[in-house]
């Protein structure tokens, strides 16, 4: 999913390095099917990746506030899309304790959240205890009590054991999450961010597949949570938003209660009526919540195994289907919909986007140099349409200067044009004279 920007079909800047990677591209059937549907083979131009910084690399805060305005250090985010020239569609995730308190039951073991732990997190909450500088003065305030006072056996109503135990569980907190959790609090500038309002046509990649499972869990959680309040406020920015969850049966899983479940489960039942779909997919339908599968507008199988397809989630379809969907080659799917009476097989083209693999070959590898004027052009693209500059001429003007103030004029044209309500003038003149003076003072040095 990292690498959707990419076409499956290579302009001619790139038909060598996909010529070098063994990328087939699409074949006439995939062309004529796309032209039968009236889809030119496209990728998503409105593609971000979010990831989270790597353990111990996320910014130290300055007096309290860790600041991403600007950020430009890619290489200590927890993805693989880190290749030069190509990060300028990447965004960092950092959240302040505020977040990790909101979803206690996955940031700390269920055998630690007994009532008594609970009532002391709502403290904190109550508090506005939301960064980890806050919570260490805090237990350092709660400490003093108790050592001005050696018979206290409670501060607040919570007992001196329940404080003991809070204190040793969020000591290994940040360990815990990774690069996930800041120290103070965070602000994010003019920075995107995962779990704000879309654009249209926008494409969110959330990317934690280098997280351990408590940040991996944290991460969704979170973030599905806040969208979906967004759409209740009807906040979202866009009229419809599709909510793509990958292994939904980890996320709702069958006879699962609690946490995500809860959010998806409501999301299925209720998102027609807010424009918000839930687009899941899972190996094992059988694994995912009842309610979750009761509320599915439309199915689609793939090749399903023996084990699998005895259980009740498949006894609506036919003997004779069940025996095609045993043998059912890569790429020929079932579609099930209230309007269909009978089983529908099909067909579906290859996607227009490079799949991840020959993407991490051809625009991520360390080996390959990538011109950071392209990322220039992808951003002066975006911000003028079809009144932004040839690729060539972006390249031109970039020629000889050193890729760093390249990518430093795009930080600085997306950070001024970036917002509807910023940047007057044109973004494309802008860069010609950051890049010209960049040029200037390369010759004096």
């Amino acid at each position: 999913l990292l690498w959707l920007d990419k076409p499956a079909r290579p302009d001619p800047a790139h038909e060598g390095a996909y010529t070098a990677a063994d990328w087939k591209g699409l074949g006439p059937d995939d062309l004529k099917a796309y032209t039968s549907l009236g889809l030119r083979p496209e990728p998503f131009e409105g593609t971000r990746v979010f990831a989270p910084f790597r353990p111990g690399m996320d910014p130290h805060p300055v007096n309290g506030t860790a600041r991403l305005d600007g950020f430009s250090d890619h290489q200590a985010l927890n993805t693989a899309r880190q290749a030069p020239g190509e990060t300028d569609r990447v965004f960092p995730i950092l959240w302040s304790l505020k977040t990790a308190l909101a979803f206690p039951h996955k940031v700390f073991d269920f055998s630690d959240l007994d009532d008594k732990m609970w009532g002391f997190i709502y403290e904190l909450r109550e508090m506005r205890i939301d960064s980890l500088a806050a919570l260490d003065k805090k237990f350092a305030e709660i400490n003093a009590h108790f050592a001005n006072d050696e018979r206290a056996d409670n501060w607040h109503g919570h007992h001196k054991a329940t404080i003991r135990k809070a204190q040793n569980r969020f000591k290994g907190l940040k360990d815990k999450l990774g690069g996930l959790l800041a120290e103070g609090g965070v602000d994010f500038g003019s920075q995107p961010r995962v779990d704000h309002p879309f654009a249209n046509h926008e494409l969110r990649v959330v990317d934690i597949s280098n997280c351990n499972t408590t940040a991996q869990e944290l991460i969704v959680t979170s973030t599905i949570n806040t969208i979906w309040r967004l759409a209740e406020r009807s906040e979202m920015g866009v009229d419809k938003l599709i909510v793509f969850v990958d292994e939904l049966n980890k996320y709702a899983p069958s006879g699962g209660d609690g946490g995500l479940r809860d959010t998806l489960v409501d999301i299925a039942a209720r998102g027609r009526h807010l424009n918000v779909v839930l687009l899941g997919a899972q190996q094992f339908r059988s694994k995912v919540d009842g309610e979750i599968l009761g509320n599915c507008g439309t199915s689609f199988y793939g090749r399903v195994g023996d084990e699998e397809i005895i259980n009740a989630a498949y006894r609506s379809i036919s003997e004779t289907a069940k025996q095609e969907l045993l043998g059912l080659p890569k790429g020929r799917l079932l579609v099930r919909h209230a309007h269909f009476r009978a089983p529908l097989f099909g067909t579906f083209p290859h996607p227009p986007t490079l799949p991840g693999v020959y993407g991490q070959r051809i625009f991520g590898a360390e080996t390959v140099r990538r011109n950071p004027a392209d990322a220039l052009h992808r951003t002066l693209k975006k911000l003028m349409g079809d009144r932004a500059p040839a690729l060539a001429e972006v390249r031109n003007l970039a020629d000889g200067i050193e890729p760093e103030a390249v990518d430093d004029t795009r930080r600085k044209i997306e950070s001024i044009y970036g917002s509807s309500s910023n940047g007057h003038g044109d973004p494309w003149k802008n860069a010609q004279k950051s890049l010209n003076a960049a040029r200037d003072l390369w010759s004096q040095t």
